[in-house]
């Protein structure tokens, strides 16, 4: 860890766990909407859609995290 609990920049003032696991928790509940919205997407794109919220979700998690 870095040794802050809050992160680097003490903006906000949860923790750097907290606040990744809700921003996680948000992104897999648009997800799941999508999915339940969307039946018959072809399944190579629903493929392509699922592994790009994952690196957005782990990109904006990780810019939450540090903040």
């Amino acid at each position: 860890g870095t040794g802050f609990q809050t992160a680097f920049l003490p903006w906000l003032h949860s923790s750097a766990r907290t606040r990744g696991e809700v921003v996680y928790n948000v992104v897999i509940a648009l997800f799941l909407m999508l999915a339940r919205t969307s039946p018959g997407t072809k399944p190579s794109v629903f493929l392509a859609a699922m592994l790009t919220i994952y690196i957005l979700a782990f990109c904006v998690s990780m810019v939450i995290m540090a903040l």
